[in-house]
């Protein structure tokens, strides 16, 4: 964890990067990388992953209860709950896969936040990219309050644009304030804070994964070794299974892949939260 730390303390000179530069390190990236796994590829293991997560956190709660007995949750559960209710799991069983629906789906941000930086670097404009990630962060966040708290309007909890989104301002903050480390440690302490006070998504943790990310760009075992050491400690309570993600992003091969993917994500996200509130009403 001491070189992670040292990593971003050199930030004052790697942020500032001239655009030829910038273009030769993210040729270093793509040499490092092994071919086979490409970006689009990356982000179907990702929603797989949170649509099993997302399964596990809104559906398999109500067939728990349904299964203990708990009065009015078979009538009330919704479809999906009833499902797994009567399908004949136990009280054991529907706990066991909880548990391995919720640990699955730990490597889901891991790689967003890798590929948000594979973005940051990627993009012609990142100020269109920053408005893409905000209009979906609003279009999501209904749906997403109906899922989390079963109201249109709920403040306590943020949908995952609303990280990426701030992840993304204080990565352009970095750049912005080159071979200035004060004015970037502020933008990385703001930003950290603005994720906590928002309620975002991941938190402060969500900005200091991109951060070491975004340091170690270019550094495929840097990336693997400090990217992976935060995500263990962010998942804890699933023996750190978050950074299992590595594993698939250690075989990234710095293509974008050749499916026309750029807004599957963007859509898929905010409609299959309207799949699970419905399954779950």
């Amino acid at each position: 964890m001491g070189q992670a730390v040292k990593g971003l303390l050199r930030l004052q000179i790697l942020p500032g990067r001239p655009l030829a530069v910038r273009e030769v390190i993210m040729s270093q990236g793509k040499k490092q990388g092994l071919r086979g796994i490409s970006g689009n590829q990356l982000k179907v293991i990702a929603i797989i992953a949170m649509f099993m997560d997302h399964v596990g956190a809104c559906i398999l709660p109500k067939a728990l209860a349904a299964a203990k007995g708990e009065a009015g949750v078979w009538r009330n559960g919704g479809l999906a709950s009833r499902f797994f209710s009567s399908a004949g799991f136990s009280v054991g069983e529907l706990e066991n896969l909880y548990f391995v629906l919720r640990t699955i789906g730990r490597i889901t941000f891991p790689i967003m936040a890798f590929l948000l930086v594979e973005g940051f670097f990627h993009t012609r404009n990142v100020k269109k990219y920053g408005a893409r990630l905000l209009c979906f962060a609003f279009l999501s966040e209904i749906p997403f309050d109906l899922v989390v708290s079963g109201r249109m309007f709920y403040w306590g909890h943020q949908n995952i644009f609303f990280t990426l989104f701030l992840c993304l301002m204080v990565l352009f903050a970095y750049e912005t304030y080159r071979y200035q480390p004060f004015k970037q440690a502020a933008a990385a302490i703001g930003g950290a804070a603005a994720a906590v006070f928002l309620a975002v998504d991941y938190d402060f943790m969500a900005v200091l994964l991109v951060l070491v990310l975004y340091t170690y760009y270019g550094d495929r075992k840097g990336t693997v070794i400090y990217g992976g050491l935060i995500c263990a400690a962010m998942s804890i309570g699933n023996y750190g299974a978050a950074a299992l993600a590595f594993l698939p992003i250690a075989l990234y091969g710095g293509e974008r892949g050749k499916w026309k993917m750029k807004y599957f994500f963007y859509c898929f996200y905010p409609l299959h939260l309207v799949i699970i509130y419905l399954a779950g009403m």
